[in-house]
């Protein structure tokens, strides 16, 4: 079984735990989305990149 686990490399708190098959973990204010046949579109802005609100790309072609 695979299991992404994102934490902060300095604390090496868990920001989001996620199995590949079960429930996930997440901290507190943290989302998570899982782009299967779409990709997310990102913003770049001055405080950093962020996730498009309702935006993904199709690709057309497979």
């Amino acid at each position: 079984m695979k299991t992404l686990v994102i934490f902060d490399e300095n604390t090496r708190d868990v920001i989001a735990c996620v199995p590949e098959n079960g429930d996930s973990i997440l901290k507190k204010g943290v989302g998570i989305a899982l782009y299967d046949g779409t990709e997310p579109i990102f913003l770049e802005t001055e405080n950093g990149i962020k996730l498009q609100k309702n935006g993904f790309i199709i690709n057309l072609s497979d």
